[in-house]
């Protein structure tokens, strides 16, 4: 009786305890970002462009509301490339003056990925990996993305249907980092209904506030793409045929998410472990992950990519397959 009173007492003080970390980590990044000196972050041309959203009905012109002394900066001469929902997501950070606005996203990125491998009884060293460290260092809106796919595969696992068909509209707000994935999810649980009235919800309602956007947008796309000198590295969807042939599917929609949309550096590869991440030699990709820099310094980023992030994914994938199939016990 001892023991099991002792074992309910942990259990019941582990999300006290988890509660905690959590709020350690937030204040320690947030300290970590009031102390840098840069102006510009990732964060910023959504910032600028719900400014702009809000002062002139258009999130996609910039230049009135960006500081004079900062507009040339590589960053916001990108220009703001995402979808109005996603604006309008992040619509409450710009009554904040930018800096506060930057600590405050940045914490949220690291609690959110730190909630979204909770949930999914994961180890949080996982938050290593370098895409996903350097995600949130950039102050990324795709680690937005990743914890929200981290969850929506807990909700297709746990047939929590409305929480996966939420999840899968949030992620498309991001489309070139969770279309293909978001797809497959949909073509895996075949629940297309909860995901058309919770996508009717959110991208209806941005059409009825701004009928305007979605050609605002379009237009401002190839300007994005060309300040942004983005590629697909479109030869990286080779690795996703033996993963369609071993019938990893997620593992495969993400590989091809990978390939088939403008490569930007190591946070478009934060979502590619995720069909394997509760494999525990997963645990291995995070050293590979930071072999990153050299591959793309000798190579190119898009080696890098291919031999540090996909490639060692794929293998594992393949690894536990044959381990299945050679050892059908074997959990």
């Amino acid at each position: 009786m001892p023991k099991n009173g002792t074992l309910q007492d942990q259990q019941k003080r582990f999300p006290i305890a988890f509660s905690i970390g959590v709020l350690l980590c937030t204040i320690l990044v947030a300290i970590w970002r009031e102390a840098q000196s840069y102006s510009m972050s990732d964060l910023y041309p959504l910032y600028y462009g719900g400014l702009a959203w809000r002062q002139s009905g258009n999130a996609y012109q910039l230049k009135p509301v960006v500081p004079e002394s900062t507009y040339e900066d590589p960053i916001l001469a990108i220009g703001n490339g995402y979808p109005l929902p996603a604006v309008l997501l992040l619509l409450p950070f710009t009554y904040l003056p930018a800096k506060i606005a930057s600590i405050v996203w940045i914490s949220l990125l690291t609690a959110g990925v730190l909630i979204a491998l909770r949930i999914n009884r994961l180890p949080y060293y996982i938050c290593l990996y370098l895409p996903i460290a350097d995600g949130i260092r950039l102050e990324q809106y795709a680690i937005l993305v990743v914890a929200l796919q981290f969850i929506a595969l807990w909700a297709y696992r746990e047939r929590r249907y409305w929480i996966l068909a939420v999840c899968c509209t949030l992620i498309l707000t991001k489309p070139s980092q969770g279309l293909i994935f978001v797809l497959a999810l949909l073509l895996l649980t075949r629940k297309w209904q909860r995901f058309f009235i919770v996508s009717t919800v959110v991208w209806g309602g941005s059409m009825l506030l701004d009928p305007k956007w979605v050609g605002e947008w379009l237009a401002a796309l190839p300007t994005y793409l060309a300040a942004s000198q983005t590629v697909a590295p479109w030869a990286i969807i080779i690795l996703a045929i033996p993963l369609l042939l071993i019938k990893d599917y997620i593992s495969a929609a993400l590989i091809a998410q990978l390939a088939l949309f403008p490569h930007q550096t190591t946070y478009t590869s934060a979502a590619v472990p995720l069909g394997v991440i509760h494999d525990k030699r997963s645990k291995w990709l995070i050293p590979l992950s930071y072999l990153w820099p050299i591959a793309a310094y000798y190579l190119s980023k898009i080696w890098g990519t291919a031999l540090c992030f996909a490639l060692p994914a794929v293998l594992l994938s393949i690894l536990r397959w044959l381990e299945q199939a050679y050892n059908p016990g074997q959990k």
